[in-house]
């Protein structure tokens, strides 16, 4: 039986292509170690310490660098559907030259030539119309936030028809 083709299965499909795109990239987080960008779908883990599960305490360790693969909305009509997906990326980058934005700038770039160059994503979904990105506006030094936003062609469910 061939594999259902959903929204969850196209963001899944997503975070390992951003992943694959993003490899070899290395970044700095707040430890100072520099390591590969994490994916994440729809939303940051949230982390639990024993005992002290309330939002307000913020002892953990910072995510960065970090892409969340979220699906925002989407549409049917007939047996087509349309979804639109945003990638928000978050880094940290704590040197003098305040230039994060540079490291954020390859990212979103990295991203958008994958989807440019080929459209098609795990042979089944098919980028639509423009790829949007942007960057924070203000200061966030020593964090850094962008996004992009793609639309996707996704084969929809067929009618029945039980004349056919």
């Amino acid at each position: 039986m061939a594999e259902e083709l959903t929204v969850l299965s196209l963001q899944e499909s997503l975070g390992r292509e951003i992943q694959k795109v993003l490899s070899g990239m290395c970044f700095s987080n707040p430890l100072g170690e520099h390591i590969e960008m994490q994916v994440f779908s729809q939303a940051l883990p949230i982390e639990r310490i024993e005992g002290r599960n309330t939002e307000e305490e913020e002892d953990g360790v910072d995510p960065y660098p970090y892409c969340i693969v979220r699906v925002i909305d989407g549409s049917h009509l007939e047996a087509d559907s349309t979804v639109t997906t945003n990638m928000e990326i978050g880094l940290y980058y704590n040197e003098t030259d305040n230039q994060g934005h540079a490291r954020l700038l390859n990212v979103v770039n990295r991203i958008c030539h994958r989807f440019l160059a080929n459209p098609v994503l795990d042979h089944r979904y098919l980028q639509t119309g423009k790829i949007e990105w942007a960057l924070q506006e203000g200061d966030t030094h020593p964090y850094y936030y962008g996004g992009v936003a793609i639309s996707w062609k996704v084969p929809g469910i067929e009618r029945e028809d039980e004349f056919a």
